[in-house]
């Protein structure tokens, strides 16, 4: 009866935790899916309702919205950093998605090669050129990327040639550390 007098904008949904805690959700529709990536994706109306059963933001991705028309090509893109795999762009998109990087399709043959760039301004990550271009990137919008054991020491008041310089010494001390600890492990 309550109920009745309500508007759905001010429904509120609630959910007993097996913790006898209580928390209140909106019924606002902003579906999610979540779940491990590659594992079993569950859905759930808004991310509220998504954490009530145990998943946080972190495990979640946009759905895409009921009523959008994509094609059905299936051009995969992983996006953002939970990673959110949607079939193509268009779906990204409409799921609100960002900072989005072409797959490489299944089936490619490239050699095990480790000479990793990154592509576009995305900054997409790849091992190599070969798994590049099968992403859909040429040459020319790829550069080798920098590894991920640099570091570079933060400065002030250095130019850009001493910050490049003080970078390369620290990488080639650590290069020179980690030849010497392979040399004293023999």
């Amino acid at each position: 009866m309550f109920r009745d007098h309500l508007q759905p904008s001010y429904l509120i949904l609630l959910h007993i935790h097996s913790s006898l805690k209580l928390s209140a959700c909106t019924a606002d529709i902003a579906s999610v899916s979540c779940g491990p990536p590659g594992g079993k994706q569950c859905s759930y109306s808004n991310q509220c309702l998504a954490d009530s059963a145990g998943y946080n933001s972190n495990q979640c991705c946009n759905a895409v919205p009921d009523g959008i028309f994509c094609t059905a090509d299936f051009k995969p893109v992983e996006c953002g950093s939970i990673p959110c795999v949607y079939s193509n762009q268009c779906q990204a998109d409409a799921a609100g998605a960002t900072d989005c990087c072409a797959q490489v399709p299944e089936g490619v043959a490239c050699t095990a090669d480790s000479t990793p760039v990154t592509c576009g301004s995305e900054q997409c990550g790849y091992s190599n050129q070969c798994l590049a271009d099968a992403a859909g990137y040429s040459s020319d919008q790829c550069c080798n990327a920098v590894p991920n054991d640099v570091a570079c020491l933060p400065s002030t008041s250095r130019s850009r040639v001493a910050q490049a310089l003080a970078c390369t010494v620290v990488n080639a001390r650590l290069m020179l550390q980690v030849q010497l600890n392979a040399a004293d492990s023999l």
